[in-house]
């Protein structure tokens, strides 16, 4: 979610139309060279989940080296700056990444923040309880449709609202979701631009 939020926030429209794993679509570009072809599909989208990770939280479009501490491995140097540069292709926002505010320590966070406070108000007028964990929201089956629609639209208010006020151009979607359920396999819905 943080690489389309700090995008949409500013004013940029990802190279994707429809999505629902963005990861997934960064990577359908990537060529495979050399021993990297061995990677399995999941091992790719953690490694591009990794990049993306350590240039958000770094606040840098230009980080030189992976993590030390990182579970994900890179073969070289070299393949790491192949996964970011496909990323920075599929979410062009990145390159505007700064240590100052523009990052996830500060800039992306507080937003989140702000989105999941006007999504559990907008819950709790509904009557329903609910819950956050990071940029998920955990109500009770019953409340699933609901909750669904208000998070959605909730972003979809917020970053048109920023747009406005930041006076850049709005970017106008619905964010992808995954829904889990206690012994259901994940579903995922589509996010989209609506123009």
């Amino acid at each position: 979610s943080q690489p389309t939020l700090f995008s949409s926030l500013l004013g940029q429209r990802m190279n994707v139309s429809t999505w629902s794993d963005l990861y997934e679509e960064a990577l359908l570009d990537l060529i495979v060279l050399g021993p990297s072809r061995a990677d399995t599909t999941e091992q790719r989208r953690a490694k591009i989940k990794q990049v993306t990770v350590e240039m958000i939280g770094l606040g840098s479009p230009d980080k030189q080296h992976p993590a030390k501490d990182s579970k994900v491995k890179f073969r070289n140097q070299g393949e790491y700056f192949y996964y970011q540069y496909a990323m920075k292709r599929c979410v062009p926002a990145l390159e505007l990444l700064n240590d100052k505010l523009l990052n996830g320590p500060s800039f992306i966070s507080f937003h989140e923040a702000k989105i999941m406070q006007l999504t559990l108000e907008a819950l709790a007028a509904e009557g329903v309880p609910a819950y956050p964990v990071h940029d998920c929201v955990i109500v009770q089956k019953r409340h699933h449709d609901l909750a669904v629609t208000t998070y959605r639209q909730t972003i979809r208010d917020y970053v048109l609202d920023y747009n406005r006020k930041t006076k850049v151009r709005p970017v106008d979607m619905t964010i992808p979701v995954s829904i889990e359920e206690h012994d259901k396999v994940k579903e995922r819905m589509e996010g989209y631009y609506h123009s």
